[in-house]
Parts: C-alpha cells; sequence; structure tokens
C-alpha cells in the first residue's frame, strides 16, 4: 500500500456519521439491504458482544464535514437502533479515488470462502449458529419414525430407516428457484455417486 493513503483510527460520533445514499458523486448508495428477522439479530449480537466493533470498525471518508459509510452500513443502522452514541471507525484519505470506493464498497460485502457444511454439521452447534443470523441453507433433519412422515412412502422410509446412511431434508418456503436449486444440489452430488435427490 502506498504511503500516502494513511487510514486514520478514530472513535466518531454517530451523529456525524452518514449511511451511503448516493450522495458521493460516482459512488452508488449501498446495495445491501437487511430484513427484521436478521437486523434483530444484528442487534443482539452487538448488545452480547460490543467488543467486535473494535474488530469490525466501520469504515468511513469525509464528507462535506461529516463521514460517509463505505463499510458497515448495516452495523451503523444497527447502533443508532441500540442508541449507541459513539462508534470505532477506519477513516478513509479525503482524497480516495471513487473507483477505490466502490471497490472497497463491494468487496467488504463479498464472501470469498466457501463453507464446509460436513464441518458446520458436526462440529457447531445449530441453535447458537441461528442466533448469531448465520444462514444455514439446509436443515439437517432425522425423520421421528416409520409413521410420521407422511410425505415418503412405506418403502422409502424403510430403505432409509435400515441402511447407514441418512438423510437430508431441504424444506423450502416457496416453489421460488426450486428447480435452480435443484439444479445447484444436482451439480455438487455428482461428486457423490452415493447419495441421490428423491
Amino acid at each position: 500500500m502506498s504511503t500516502d493513503f494513511i487510514i486514520e483510527r478514530k472513535v466518531l460520533k454517530t451523529v456525524n456519521i452518514w449511511p451511503n445514499t448516493g450522495q458521493i458523486t460516482g459512488l452508488p448508495k449501498n446495495p445491501r439491504y437487511i430484513k427484521d428477522d436478521k437486523f434483530e439479530k444484528l442487534k443482539q449480537s452487538i448488545i452480547n458482544d460490543p467488543e467486535f466493533l473494535e474488530v469490525r470498525e466501520l469504515v468511513v471518508i469525509p464528507y462535506a464535514g461529516d463521514y460517509v459509510i463505505i463499510g458497515g452500513n448495516m452495523r451503523f443502522r444497527a447502533c443508532v437502533e441500540l442508541q449507541i452514541k459513539e462508534v470505532p471507525c477506519k477513516i478513509l484519505p479525503e482524497n480516495t479515488p471513487v473507483e477505490k470506493l466502490k471497490a472497497f464498497l463491494m468487496k467488504d460485502n463479498i464472501g470469498y470462502g466457501s463453507t464446509d457444511w460436513d464441518l458446520i454439521a458436526n462440529e457447531w452447534d445449530e441453535d447458537q449458529l441461528l442466533d448469531w443470523g448465520f444462514d444455514l441453507p439446509l436443515s439437517f433433519v432425522e425423520p421421528e419414525s416409520n409413521d410420521s412422515n407422511d410425505e415418503f412412502d412405506d418403502e422409502e422410509i424403510n430403505h432409509t430407516s435400515n441402511s447407514s446412511g441418512g438423510r437430508i431434508m431441504i424444506e423450502l418456503k416457496s416453489d421460488f428457484n426450486k428447480e435452480l436449486i435443484k439444479a445447484h444440489i444436482q451439480e455438487v452430488l455428482k461428486d457423490y455417486p452415493e447419495a441421490s435427490i428423491k
């Protein structure tokens, strides 16, 4: 990183910080949003672990005598609702090119890695993960008994209960993207010939 790109760390008053609404010329407004349930979990997360704000400060840039958020718009909104008056921030230089701001904004919201779902299923507590706001796309459901699951015929249930394998049930709240999701799963299952979709 160049020596003229100096990032200052400072605690700022929330009244001097503004969400990115597109007010900086050439920088589109923040494309991220958060739904009610997730937002409540984010607020609870800040209440439970306020130290995390020290670890993941807001990223801001000076603008019109105040600051505009480049990274951390949702955390900021949660802090405001929790009536937190000051938050730790990393302040980008005022002369940061808009193209770099755009890159920072998008890169801050990209998850580059992949999740090891086997590790999640076997070594993490599902309830804790859900409380922390972690998205679990799969529900690992064991059938309670042969006659309690009306969705499968007896042959399928007996086969499942007598085999050494297991069953993963994916529950969709709507049919939206059902075929796309199924296609993605079929693609993944190509690496696991012992698995199939029923």
